[in-house]
Parts: structure tokens; C-alpha cells; sequence
């Protein structure tokens, strides 16, 4: 896995054991992974929002707006973009809707 990793521009994993039986693999998001989230067409802001999302598990209409300045349209428009693309999900309805990385 290491290696095709590294062969695919990606930093290699860590490895974390905890307890007997329990293994956790952390894959790190690198310029490769930025440099094809831009050749889908992305702009630097929806990049951004993915950056924030791996670092923070989650993110609302709301907080993007706070990220980016953008009106609340926008922000709309720039996350369907990304709900399009399959990157994301929506969890939650009304004010209490996020969007959390695809599974």
C-alpha cells in the first residue's frame, strides 16, 4: 500500500496501533491530491473547503461562508458543485445540515 502510495505522488501512510487486534492507517492529503481536486475544475475556494473538511470532519453552509466571504448563494452554488462531483454528502436537514467528506 506504501508504495503505490508513493508511486501515485501521495505521502506515505502512518501507522498507529492502539491495542492488540486494533490497527489505524492515516493517509495524508498532499499537492498531488490538490493538483487533480484542480484539474476536476475546482477553484481554489472548494479546495479550501476540502482541506477543512479532512482537517475538521465536517462543515456547514455557514462556516464556509465565514471561510470564504461568500454570500450565502455562492457558498450554495460552490458546495452543489462538490455534492455534483461526489465529493461530498449532505448529513442533516435545515440549520442543522453539514456536508462531510464521500464515503
Amino acid at each position: 500500500m506504501a508504495a503505490a502510495l508513493r508511486d501515485a505522488g501521495h505521502s506515505e501512510p502512518e501507522f498507529d496501533v492502539k491495542r492488540a487486534g486494533r490497527l489505524r492507517v492515516i493517509l495524508w492529503q498532499g499537492p498531488a491530491a490538490k493538483a487533480r481536486l484542480q484539474e476536476m475544475g475546482l477553484n481554489s475556494r472548494q479546495v479550501q473547503l476540502m482541506d477543512y473538511v479532512r482537517e475538521h470532519g465536517r462543515i456547514t453552509n455557514r462556516a464556509y461562508r465565514e471561510l470564504t466571504g461568500l454570500s450565502d448563494e455562492a457558498a450554495r452554488r460552490e458546495i452543489a458543485g462538490l455534492l455534483d462531483h461526489g465529493l461530498l454528502e449532505q448529513v442533516g436537514k435545515g440549520r442543522s445540515t453539514a456536508y462531510i467528506l464521500k464515503k
